[in-house]
């Protein structure tokens, strides 16, 4: 899996915080070079004992010459903006591979919205659907994943791991014996057909739902197909030869070429004799590593460190679909009230509520009726602002949020029985208030002094209207 380590520099202070990431080996630059590092430096030593305590006067000028003559021509070699180039285009290529793996979530949203039903024919439509959607993740990831092939080998291990049935599995190797063409998508054909079986018996709420869930499913099968088709057609080899041969070749002759030589003679720039070449080993370090960065993003779905588990993912996606699409709660979280709603408001989101501005009174915004809808099987009616347009408004909307904000049974309790024949009172109880802007917050607050000030709770009896017998009892 992708080493993380976000949470290790999530405050820079002092020197930086990239430092403690410099001792890491799992996934580290060290990891990738040491190998080549240390046959680097036996090639380097080798030549440099050689050229110290072997040679007679006469041969050493020979190496002397033989090492410009290597120092010079491998600088030609433009390994910075090859290399360079190279591994800018594999690390886009990493991340739209990501990008390409097929995530059910959303698809399991979907089927929990629109195959409604917590038990019985709806539960086991979901249910099915949610594995041919998982089992074609799964077919997907054997392609291109050595890992997850290692784990998932034959069909038994599918059946026994609960992504497929003996009878799907017959249905499959049939089909092998047929085409040669990959049958990973197959089970989102079967998804697409048992989709239309259910909205034809009813158990799909209506076209609009059976048309979200079928392009969701295209996107998977979109995704999927991307997937294998990113690991089918690579990188040109001709250019990671290229790549891999410049790098090589230009620390090759660097064994040569960065040898330190006698100062007597004065050769340019070689007026230093050291043993240890520091630079040059940062060079290749960093050379080498770049290319190493490369190598392992290549191809992401294989065992490096660096690579993405699509075993975790796999074992990721069984789980979240489920969990989104199976409705079968203890408790339904939706009938029952936010009991935090007042706390939330006046303590956490008090200074908001404060910049928005303030809740304005019927005498400064002549309200007009112009059309009744119904919300949630009680009628509201909809009212346009007499103020300019230069006054941005916005509406709390729902219930009478904006005269209490600890309740919202404006309308449920009291407007829903008297219905919309008395206009009167569905202006003074169902309109929804409106809230200006600090644009134009002072000029309301002088036309009317007793307005409450911004982020006051304002009662029904305040705010001209007749309590309701809910109200009453509560």
């Amino acid at each position: 899996m992708t080493v993380s380590y976000t949470q290790k520099v999530s405050e820079c202070r002092g020197f930086g915080s990239f430092w403690r990431l410099l001792f890491r080996w799992r996934g580290s630059i060290y990891k990738l070079v040491w190998p080549d590092t240390l046959v680097y430096c036996f090639l380097y030593f080798i030549c440099s004992m050689v050229y110290r305590f072997a040679l007679n006067e006469y041969q050493r000028r020979i190496f002397e010459h033989l090492s410009l003559y290597c120092d010079y021509f491998r600088n030609l070699i433009p390994i910075s903006f090859v290399l360079g180039f190279y591994v800018s285009v594999v690390v886009d290529r990493w991340w739209e591979q990501y990008l390409s793996i097929p995530w059910p979530d959303d698809f399991a949203l979907l089927c929990a919205a629109y195959i409604r039903g917590k038990d019985g024919t709806p539960r086991a439509i979901r249910a099915t659907v949610l594995r041919y959607v998982n089992l074609t993740c799964l077919l997907t990831f054997t392609n291109i994943s050595p890992k997850v092939l290692k784990k998932f080998p034959t069909y038994r291990e599918i059946i026994r791991a609960g992504y497929v049935t003996p009878n799907e599995v017959r249905v499959l190797q049939q089909q092998e014996r047929v085409t040669s063409a990959a049958l990973s998508t197959l089970p989102l054909m079967w998804s697409c057909q048992l989709m239309e079986s259910a909205r034809t018996s009813g158990y799909v709420r209506n076209d609009y739902g059976l048309n979200l869930l079928l392009s969701e499913l295209t996107s998977l099968r979109s995704k999927a197909g991307m997937l294998v088709r990113w690991t089918d057609i690579s990188v040109p080899l001709v250019y990671t030869q290229v790549v891999t041969m410049a790098v090589y070749s230009f620390f090759f002759f660097s064994v040569l070429g960065r040898q330190f030589l006698d100062p007597a003679q004065n050769y340019t720039n070689r007026t230093i004799d050291f043993f240890v070449p520091i630079f040059t080993l940062l060079q290749f370090f960093f050379y080498m590593g770049w290319l190493k960065v490369a190598e392992s993003l290549v191809n992401p779905f294989g065992e490096d460190d660096d690579d993405f588990d699509l075993d975790l993912i796999l074992e990721r996606h069984l789980k979240m679909s489920y969990l989104l699409g199976d409705v079968t709660p203890s408790e339904d979280p939706l009938n029952l009230g936010d009991l935090c709603w007042d706390k939330v408001i006046t303590e956490v989101y008090e200074r908001s509520a404060n910049d928005l501005g303030h809740l304005a009174s019927r005498e400064n915004l002549k309200h007009r009726p112009t059309r009744n809808y119904c919300q949630g099987g009680q009628e509201f009616s909809d009212f346009k602002s007499g103020l300019g347009q230069d006054n941005l408004t916005y509406d709390l909307g729902r219930g009478d949020l904006g005269y209490d904000l600890g309740r919202g049974d404006l309308g449920s309790s009291e407007c829903s029985r008297s219905g919309i024949s008395d206009l009167n009172r569905q202006e003074s109880c169902s309109v929804p208030w409106k809230i200006e802007t600090r644009a134009t917050e002072q000029r309301v607050r002088d036309n009317d002094p007793a307005l409450p000030s911004p982020g006051q709770v304002v009662s029904k009896h305040q705010s001209g209207c007749s309590p309701s017998p809910a109200d009453i009892a509560s």
